[in-house]
């Protein structure tokens, strides 16, 4: 059986998920773990059980308080650790912005389709 652990996080995942020390994150890492978050730990493991060294996807988590975040995870073997997964990096990019954007240009576009003035203009 393989363990995992989280040796380290940076200052960024600090202030992602508000704990105040590296202490606090590291032993409440599952609380901050979402069944869609541990879906795509999932796959993330079945892709370096398949001989994947790179793996990215987009999910969701929450910090220790509980507020949903939308992350990256973005997964790499260390060079020459590929056969004991002895070093794997593991960055979450905060991507809450971005989906927020496209949630407003979603309901933009919807707008003209929407709104029976906005449709006859566009028909002339």
């Amino acid at each position: 059986m393989t363990k995992v652990r989280v040796l380290d996080v940076n200052q960024a995942a600090l202030q992602l998920y508000q704990a105040s020390t590296k202490a606090e994150l590291l032993t409440g890492l599952d609380r901050v773990l979402t069944a869609d978050s541990y879906a795509v730990l999932t796959e993330e493991l079945i892709a370096l059980a398949e001989g994947q060294t790179v793996f990215e996807s987009e999910t969701t988590d929450q910090t220790l308080s509980g507020k949903k975040n939308y992350v990256l995870l973005k997964c790499l073997i260390a060079p020459g650790c590929e056969a004991t997964w002895s070093r794997v990096y593991i960055s979450m990019v905060d991507i809450a912005a971005r989906k927020q954007a496209e949630e407003e240009i979603r309901k933009l576009a919807s707008f003209a389709e929407l709104n029976p003035q906005s449709r006859s203009r566009v028909h002339r």
